[in-house]
Parts: structure tokens; C-alpha cells; sequence
């Protein structure tokens, strides 16, 4: 039996995505997504936390999503977790987990509602 690396999440677009490329072309965005939970403390009080969640997206779903998702869009958003290692610009080691993005489904209506489904995954070197 395969383990399975299955991730989905509903939420609001925190900010425009953009497109970009990799090093070999292809086109890449992210989409970085804010997801609300309500809860009660221990005293019943009302409270609420967000976790911001970056999902990356590739070829035409990823100008897909540059096309028509901006900020204040909501979304769901299915994939894979995906751990990565990298140095920032002040050269320190850091890592960070994404959702590598299969399927992207707008949520704000009829006029809006599209889905689309990354058919195929770019090798990336």
C-alpha cells in the first residue's frame, strides 16, 4: 500500500497572484491563501485564529489563476504538501511547506466559478 499525500483547503487570496518563470521557462504563481477558524476558549469566549498557506501553481493554472483570482478571492484549493529548502537573501538556511496545487476551483460565484486541473506537472531541474 502507497502513503498519501492529500491536501485540501478553502480560503481568500491575501494578495494578486503573479506570474513568473523558472530558470528553464516555465511558468509558475503562487497563491497565498488565508484560512479563518472559529473556536471557543476554555471560558466559552469566541475567538478566531488564521494560518496563511502558500499553494503553488504551474503552467496554465497558473496563468489561469493570474487571470481571473486577485485579492479577496476565495478558493479551494487541492494538492500535495511539498517541503523545500532554500537560502533568502540574507543567506540563512530556511524551509517552508506549500501545497503543490492539482486543482484550483473558484468560489465566488456562478459568474466567477471555474476549475481547473493541472493535467500535467513540469520536471523541474
Amino acid at each position: 500500500m502507497s502513503d498519501l499525500n492529500k491536501v485540501i483547503i478553502t480560503g481568500i487570496v491575501v494578495q494578486d497572484p503573479e506570474l513568473r518563470f523558472t530558470p528553464t521557462g516555465i511558468k509558475t504563481a503562487n497563491l497565498r491563501v488565508a484560512i479563518h477558524r472559529g473556536y471557543k476558549n476554555k471560558e466559552k469566549e469566541r475567538k478566531e485564529s488564521t494560518e496563511f498557506i502558500t499553494a503553488v501553481v504551474w503552467e496554465i493554472l497558473a496563468e489561469t489563476c493570474v487571470k481571473y483570482l486577485k485579492k479577496g478571492s476565495r478558493v479551494l484549493v487541492e494538492g500535495r504538501l511539498q517541503t523545500r529548502a532554500f537560502v533568502d537573501k540574507s543567506q540563512q538556511q530556511r524551509t517552508i511547506t506549500e501545497i503543490q496545487a492539482e486543482t484550483v476551483e473558484f468560489l465566488d460565484g456562478p459568474e466567477k466559478k471555474a476549475e481547473v486541473e493541472q493535467t500535467e506537472f513540469p520536471i523541474i531541474e
